[in-house]
């Protein structure tokens, strides 16, 4: 075997070796990238304040009735009141 064909060989194995070690290196960085993008995202939701569950549209509606009807009212002065 002659000279060049070893360094052929030499690069060969170095642009494998390379394309093995970035590949293993984009992985684990992919895995670390993909753990923190959860950990923020649980923070997140468990951060943020608790919601209140939606009411119906029957409950509003009876509720602003319920509002409605103690504002038209006029109170009473038990002095004018005969």
């Amino acid at each position: 075997m002659g000279v060049g064909l070893w360094v052929i060989l030499a690069i060969g194995a170095f642009l494998a070796l390379s394309l093995a070690a970035g590949l293993a290196l984009a992985a684990i960085l992919g895995r670390i990238s993909e753990k923190l993008s959860e950990a923020f995202e649980t923070e997140l939701w468990a951060s943020a304040p608790a919601r209140l569950p939606m009411k119906s549209t029957e409950e509003v509606a009876v509720e602003e009735e319920a509002v409605d009807s103690e504002h038209d009212r006029f109170p009473r002065i038990p002095s004018l009141v005969k």
